[in-house]
């Protein structure tokens, strides 16, 4: 599994790995061996590295940074994508790029229903309320006992990674608009 973004609150990666303790202590995941990755920094580093160490052998994360250059053999390095983002009273997540290229590499994704992420994933995403750990790790929970589930989902971001967020698509639309005006 992969979280990549800052290390804050607001961004839930606490959420995520108090969803791996209980993912961890689940009778039917017993005797699976689960690698979760962090990439990214923050003011949590420290309150989820503590977290990380009370985790059992079989499943094992680790905190990281990356070069964005690095990004795209993590992102393929990963089977699940889970961004558990959610509001404070002064922030709301708006768009959340790491969703935009977890969609790109054809990644299964477990995000929350907050901000601007329902319509960034639209289908291509299992969303779940934010600041739900029982929900989050249902969710994920699901895309490691499914194989079939995953493939489904990781065509899903593959196929609205080029059908709606193509660079492409934008420029036409911004051309378009432009033409419109300067036609006028």
């Amino acid at each position: 599994m992969l979280f990549v973004g800052r290390l804050e609150e607001y961004k839930g990666m606490l959420d995520l790995q108090d969803a791996l303790e209980r993912l961890a202590h689940d009778a039917d995941l017993r005797d699976l061996t689960v690698r979760t990755i962090f990439v990214g920094d923050g003011s949590k580093r420290s309150a989820l590295q503590s977290k990380i160490s009370q985790l059992p052998k079989n499943w094992h994360s680790e905190l990281m940074s990356a070069t964005y250059d690095d990004m795209p053999k993590i992102y393929q390095s990963a089977d699940v994508f889970v961004a558990p983002s959610k509001p404070t009273s002064t922030w709301d997540e708006q768009y959340c790029t790491a969703l935009l290229e977890a969609q790109a590499s054809g990644l299964p994704i477990v995000t929350t229903r907050t901000g601007g992420i329902p319509e960034n994933v639209g289908e291509a995403a299992v969303l779940v309320p934010p600041g739900n750990v029982g929900e989050i790790a249902r969710a994920t929970k699901a895309f490691l006992l499914d194989a079939g589930k995953r493939t489904q989902y990781a065509q899903l971001a593959r196929q609205r990674a080029v059908q709606v967020h193509d660079v492409r698509i934008g420029s036409r639309k911004i051309a378009r608009l432009y033409e419109r005006i300067l036609s006028t």
